[in-house]
């Protein structure tokens, strides 16, 4: 074998470079959420239904829910709207939601709004409380507590972290 492994050396920047990664990553998932919601890509497994008409309906319903938040995460909604643009009661909407997707449709929307703080984050012009407004969050003490749960860390030092890769 010669002195130099490639594949060894793509690993080791793998390893390196992995604040970049999970970047890449976390805009990956949100692309997906966002071609599920518009129909581009099959949604996750549903159990076992005994009739494809049903599974079809839910399907749809759930659908119709992704794509309400996608499209609506930045304003102030609640899962009674999120429900009533499926045309479901609130209580059937999460537990159908929580079956197909494993959270709630709340945990999602959060999800979708803390995906777009971190890409606002990459630009070092905005100021982080006009990014926690922009993302939907109805006060930056909200936001910075629901950025550092998920992300495990605070805005400014998810930010410093992306400006130290340059």
């Amino acid at each position: 074998m010669s002195a130099i492994d490639p594949q060894r050396n793509s690993r080791n920047r793998v390893r390196q470079n992995k604040p970049e990664l999970e970047t890449i990553l976390e805009l990956e998932i949100e692309a997906y959420f966002r071609r599920l919601a518009y129909g581009q890509v099959k949604s996750p497994p549903f159990s076992k239904a005994s009739a494809s008409f049903v599974r079809y309906s839910q399907e749809s319903h759930v659908q119709k829910m992704v794509r309400f938040i996608t499209d609506h995460f930045q304003e102030a909604i609640t899962v009674t709207d999120i429900a009533a643009a499926a045309g479901l009661n609130a209580e059937y909407a999460m537990r159908l939601f929580r079956k197909s997707w494993g959270m709630t449709p709340w945990e999602f929307l959060l999800q979708q709004r803390i995906f777009r703080a971190q890409r606002l984050l990459l630009g070092r012009e905005t100021k982080i409380c006009d990014i926690a407004f922009a993302c939907g969050f109805g006060s930056a003490s909200r936001f910075y507590h629901a950025f550092r749960k998920n992300c495990h860390c605070a805005p400014s030092a998810y930010r410093q972290r992306l400006a130290g890769r340059d």
